[in-house]
């Protein structure tokens, strides 16, 4: 007899009940005589799982699963090198999932010469995968994983072109390869039309912000446009001699010009609206597609919109996840006597001329929209973390400095500069506000980057 915890033997239970049921097996009496079925099972029983969810405590009982040909690995502290193991135990499984795993760095999936469905989410450390030209998937989900290193996207774009362009097979691919899937098309002449029906580009939501969903995905169509907007904020703004930090403070000055806070789709389902009709769908107000189209989001919305914008930028950002505490009346919001509890949050960190830095774009937004100045561009985790719980960098170590007020405020003002002498001609609208311009001082920076 074998004991799991209730958790994951409630789904193999009715694994072993479905099957029994369809192939006409009866129950042995020693599983009638069981008082609780769902914590335990006679070894034999397990021939009968198809699919399995492995954790730390299943994988030392892998031996007594021979038929598996779905695996999902989720939320666990498996190793790389375990990972590995499993596969190479179950060649035949003709499913995987891995996603949140932290460990996991590099796959080789050559060998894995059945499978069809492939899901790989969210996991942080993954830098290479191996053999993926080798299958013939019906579906492939890959997004949210961060590390994951343009030249390697590039491959990927590569082999999903080729197989297709030619085949049925359905891509979910992160929003930000957007940029790396138009200079692919580019580069090559090839044309969009042959492959742009099969991909749906995500953007991975954070839990809180999104009212139970943890996506959000748009045609190619949809997200061309996307792209095509910042595409535009990029080139019209940006000079192709401006160094990183003076590309950021660009792009977050145009994003305090142009993104408002999205209160009323907080009310209504985080779908953004327009004079009381529902614009974009369910959660939209989280995505890039709605910070840069519709000049309104939330909080992921900005950092959504921002890492598409930095990374035409050819700037490396991330999306923390924190807690943002309570700070005093400039940091909580009240529209018409209602206030918004800002508990769930999502910030931007950057890495400028090798310094890594975090911003609350969607903070600053709203103080500086309310000319306020900014308080929270380009923050040290210690000074960010005076009011945000950065929960998602407990085990990242203490970086660097604040930039100091003064450099702050010419690199704002350089940028606002940038932005008001600039000829451009758009349809979008343009929040305006007087301010004095000045450029920066280089020798501050210079010097400031040498601490």
């Amino acid at each position: 007899m074998i004991s799991l915890p209730e958790s994951i033997g409630m789904n193999i239970r009715n694994q072993i009940d479905l099957y029994r049921k369809k192939n006409g097996i009866a129950e042995p009496n020693e599983v009638k005589k069981l008082y609780n079925k769902q914590t335990n099972f006679l070894e034999d029983e397990f021939k009968y799982v198809s699919k399995l969810t492995i954790s730390e405590d299943i994988v030392e009982l892998l031996d007594f699963f021979p038929n598996l040909t779905s695996i999902n690995i989720e939320d666990s502290s498996i190793s790389n090198s375990e990972i590995i193991d499993i596969l190479n135990k179950y060649p035949n499984i003709t499913e995987l999932r891995i996603a949140n795993e932290y460990k996991l760095q590099s796959l080789n999936l050559s060998k894995l010469t059945n499978l069809k469905s492939l899901q790989l989410i969210s996991n942080k450390s993954l830098i290479n995968i191996e053999g993926l030209d080798k299958l013939d998937l019906y579906n492939l989900s890959f997004y949210g994983n961060e590390s994951f290193p343009d030249s390697k996207v590039n491959k990927l774009l590569e082999d999903i072109y080729k197989k297709g362009s030619i085949g049925l097979t359905e891509y979910n691919l992160d929003s930000l390869y957007i940029t790396n899937f138009i200079d692919y098309i580019n580069e090559n002449n090839l044309s969009i039309d042959d492959i742009k029906d099969n991909i749906k580009w995500t953007e991975l939501l954070k839990y809180g912000l999104t009212n139970g969903n943890d996506k959000i995905s748009y045609t190619t169509n949809e997200m061309l446009e996307v792209y095509y907007k910042a595409r535009d904020v990029i080139d019209t703004y940006i000079d192709k001699n401006d160094s990183d930090i003076e590309k950021f403070s660009i792009i977050y000055e145009w994003m305090l010009n142009n993104i408002t806070y999205d209160f009323d789709a907080l009310d209504n389902n985080y779908q953004s609206s327009k004079e009381g009709i529902a614009v974009g769908r369910k959660n939209g107000t989280n995505s890039s597609l709605n910070g840069l189209l519709y000049g309104k989001a939330i909080c992921q919305g900005y950092t959504k919109a921002a890492q598409l914008l930095l990374k035409l930028a050819d700037i490396k950002s991330y999306d923390i996840g924190c807690i943002a505490e309570n700070t005093g009346k400039n940091d909580n919001i009240t529209i018409d006597g209602k206030k918004y509890d800002e508990s769930d949050h999502s910030i931007i960190k950057v890495n400028l001329d090798g310094k890594i830095f975090y911003s609350d774009i969607t903070w600053d937004a709203y103080r500086y929209q309310h000319n306020t100045e900014t308080a929270y561009f380009l923050l040290s985790k210690k000074d960010m973390s005076k009011n945000h719980i950065l929960s998602s960098e407990k085990n990242v170590e203490d970086y660097g400095i604040s930039i100091p007020k003064d450099l702050e405020k010419d690199l704002i003002l350089f940028a606002n500069n940038r932005i008001n002498s600039t000829k451009h001609y758009s349809s979008y609208p343009i929040i305006s506000r007087e301010i004095e311009c000045q450029e920066i001082d280089d020798n501050n920076y210079n010097s400031f980057l040498k601490k």
